[in-house]
C-alpha cells in the first residue's frame, strides 16, 4: 500500500507586540482606553499613562485623548491638571501627534456648549488642556470651528476667551 508523504509543518510563530497591538478589535480599544483613563486619574503616575498609550495602536490613539478628555471635563481641577501633563508629555515625546491630538479633542470641542450646561467650568477645564497639550491659539480658533451651539458669545469665542486668560496668567 503507497505510502503518505510525510506532512512538513512549519514552526508557529507567535504574534509580535507590535501586530498584536495592531490587530485590537474597535471593542478591545473602547474596553482597554476606558480602563487606561480609569487608572491614569486613578494612580496619577505620568509614566504608566505613558506607556497605556504607547501599547495602543497609533491609529487608535485619538480614541485615547477623547476619552480622557471626556473623563475630565466634569471632574476637579487636580484633574484636568494631572490630564494637560500627561497630554504634554506625550506630545513632547512624539507619543502622539498634533493629528491625533486634535481629532481627540475634537468630538468633545464640539458638543462644548452642551457639556458645559452641566459641568459649569467645562470651557475653563477645555482651554486648559488644549494649551497642556502644546496648541497655539491659532490652532485652537481652528479647531474650534466644529464647536456647536449659541447664545450672546458663540462656544468658540467663549473659549478663546478662556485661553486668553490663561496666557495673561502664564507671562
Amino acid at each position: 500500500e503507497p505510502q503518505r508523504p510525510k506532512l512538513q509543518l512549519q514552526p508557529r510563530t507567535k504574534p509580535t507586540d507590535e501586530e498584536k497591538k495592531d490587530e485590537m478589535s474597535e471593542e478591545d480599544v473602547k474596553r482597554k482606553t476606558a480602563n487606561d483613563v480609569k487608572e491614569y486619574l486613578a494612580i496619577r503616575d505620568i509614566e504608566e499613562g505613558v506607556q497605556s498609550i504607547e501599547a495602543l495602536p497609533e491609529k487608535n490613539r485619538a480614541s485615547f485623548v477623547d476619552a480622557l478628555i471626556a473623563a475630565v471635563l466634569d471632574k476637579k481641577q487636580d484633574q484636568v491638571e494631572d490630564a494637560g501633563k500627561l497630554l504634554g508629555t506625550l506630545r513632547e515625546r512624539s507619543v502622539l501627534d498634533e493629528t491625533m491630538l486634535s481629532e481627540g479633542f475634537k468630538a468633545q470641542l464640539t458638543y462644548l456648549d452642551d457639556t458645559s450646561m452641566d459641568a459649569p467650568s467645562a470651557y475653563s477645564f477645555m482651554a486648559q488642556l488644549l494649551v497642556a497639550a502644546q496648541f497655539g491659539r491659532e490652532q485652537i480658533d481652528s479647531m474650534g470651528e466644529v464647536m456647536e451651539g449659541e447664545g450672546l458669545k458663540p462656544p468658540k469665542e467663549r473659549l478663546l476667551a478662556k485661553v486668553d486668560d490663561l496666557s495673561l496668567i502664564h507671562i
